[in-house]
């Protein structure tokens, strides 16, 4: 201790300053480092668990919409618009496609590829069932169709409305559980 005694008041001052300014870099170097984390998982957040959650919402979306417009085609007796809401079903089919294909690059993670999988099963087994509807109702055979659609299809339809709940649901907790974890 009594070489700080020692020391002129000019280097004792250069010295204090000089170990404030440390510290200072010190803290700086911490803050930089925390939000250089924070915003990593931001990041992670916004590109996967919000992500997913509006990608399965999208897909209920046109999944709801293709099967309205089968309940159009058995109303219509106009041909040519059975073929317009034939495309548009098509479309929106390649839509629900892309989204499942998307999701399964966004989240490697296990449980989430199983349900993933599963959803896709159900959701080829819906649209092969819905080809065999569609020319059920283009043959005229409107009772078969209508058959078709309120039981095997609705409960599959069912099936994948649930299932992407589920997930949807499940990767809005994870992201509000990421939220509260990185608040603290």
């Amino acid at each position: 201790m009594m070489y700080l005694i020692n020391l002129s008041t000019r280097a004792k001052l250069l010295f204090s300053f000089g170990l404030i300014w440390i510290m200072f870099l010190v803290v700086i170097v911490i803050a930089y480092l925390g939000l250089q984390n924070i915003t990593q998982s931001e990041k992670k957040l916004h590109e996967v668990n919000f992500r997913i959650a509006l990608e399965l919402r999208e897909l209920r979306s046109h999944q709801n919409f293709n099967r309205a417009a089968m309940l159009d085609m058995m109303m219509t007796q106009n041909r040519a618009e059975q073929l317009s809401l034939e495309v548009i079903i098509n479309e929106r089919g390649q839509a629900i496609n892309n989204i499942v294909e998307s999701l399964f690059n966004l989240n490697a993670e296990a449980q989430f590829q199983a349900k993933l999988k599963e959803l896709k099963n159900e959701i080829d087994s819906y649209r092969q069932t819905r080809k065999e509807e569609i020319s059920l109702i283009q043959s005229g055979n409107l009772e078969e169709a209508k058959k078709l659609g309120t039981t095997l299809q609705k409960g599959r339809f069912e099936k994948i409305r649930t299932i992407s709940t589920e997930m949807g649901d499940k990767a809005a907790k994870d992201a509000n559980h990421q939220l509260v974890l990185d608040q603290q």
